[in-house]
């Protein structure tokens, strides 16, 4: 398995849009919709009314995206002041991945949240949407090329660790001592936080998270979107909330949280 360094974008700071825990913009573009005709629907007004709703939605939606940005970029430069302690986690995880079927691990600290982009165009090898300044992600290679296989994001506020993704490629093959990924990211986490004494991490609930009131489900041939939506959710529960359990965290409002031993 290869060996990465921390990478971060050459630029300082900056905006991208988020889409985790706390106020989603979509839940107040429907609240919205809910008080005004539906934009997707004939106006039963003038067209002057149906114009200044569309311009009302599109308006909460932007006010919505820019609070995330700045959320973001908080997250940003709070972490970026524990990057030394933060570089340290890399080895850590490639030892809990030591695994044929893991090509390589990556830690990033970025700037922007969203996927992987190569000349501004999204890389199909990478579809995931990171959701925090701090990745690891666990790649695979399959036919000659290496592809997102997990990810955990997270973001670092003073001497505690926020974990909000813990994500997985869908339908891929995952050999059955990587199956418990979720608790090895977070197992890596509690190893780091012991060597670099930071006092607690914190697991979000998977109720809190805006991709567990709004997932992305597609209905096939063999589901419905409602019945896609429902398993989505029933694996986030899995991830965060099982494994948090599992690790012997304790639940405190939006969080599940676990103290370092001193």
């Amino acid at each position: 398995m290869e060996s990465n360094p921390i990478s971060r974008p050459n630029c300082r700071g900056g905006l991208g849009s988020l889409t985790q825990a706390g106020e989603s913009p979509e839940k107040t573009v429907r609240e919205a919709a809910g008080r005004h005709p539906s934009a997707d629907q004939p106006a039963n007004g003038t067209g002057t009314e149906h114009m200044e709703m569309t311009f009302t939605l599109r308006l909460y939606k932007a006010i919505g995206k820019a609070r995330g940005a700045i959320r973001f970029s908080r997250w940003y430069r709070l972490s970026l002041k524990r990057e030394p302690g933060i570089e340290k986690l890399l080895p850590i995880v490639e030892r809990c991945f030591e695994h044929k079927w893991v090509a390589s691990v990556e830690l990033k600290l970025r700037p922007f949240a969203g996927c992987d982009t190569v000349l501004g165009k999204k890389v199909a090898e990478r579809p995931m949407h990171l959701d925090a300044p701090v990745t690891v992600t666990v790649l695979r290679e399959r036919k000659g090329m290496k592809r997102q296989a997990f990810c955990m994001s997270f973001y670092v506020s003073g001497n505690i660790i926020y974990v909000v993704q813990l994500q997985g490629v869908p339908g891929q093959h995952v050999p059955v001592e990587l199956r418990s990924w979720p608790a090895i990211f977070v197992k890596s986490l509690q190893q780091l936080a012991c060597n670099e004494q930071f006092e607690e991490i914190c697991v979000a609930k998977a109720r809190t998270l805006r991709s567990f009131r709004y997932p992305d489900a597609k209905g096939t041939a063999r589901e419905t979107i409602q019945q896609v939506a429902a398993r989505i959710r029933k694996n986030m529960q899995s991830h965060y909330d099982g494994t948090a359990r599992a690790l012997g965290f304790i639940e405190k409002r939006r969080w599940w949280v676990w103290r370092t031993p001193k």
